[in-house]
């Protein structure tokens, strides 16, 4: 499992990242690197795609087609209003 640190939204990895503890390692290392900062990891990834791919059934159950980018946005969007 790792983490890394994004540039922005698009989820794109820093590549000029280093971790301070470890500077040949893009890896983020929680406790070391800056927890301000946005990064992602294996493990969120791996749960998030498990639970695109149950919304994707509910969606193909309901309207015959995988959820569009625009309406998994939007959900982010409403569930995270809190979270800002």
């Amino acid at each position: 499992m790792g983490w890394w640190k994004i540039k922005d939204e698009t989820g794109h990895i820093d590549w000029e990242h280093k971790s301070k503890t470890h500077p040949n390692v893009v890896n983020a290392i929680p406790g070391d690197d800056d927890k301000e900062v946005s990064y992602l990891g294996d493990e969120v990834a791996d749960i998030f795609d498990e639970t695109l791919g149950k919304m994707d059934k509910v969606y193909k159950k309901n309207w015959g087609r995988c959820m569009k980018k625009e309406e998994l946005v939007a959900l982010l969007n409403f569930c995270s209003a809190d979270r800002r």
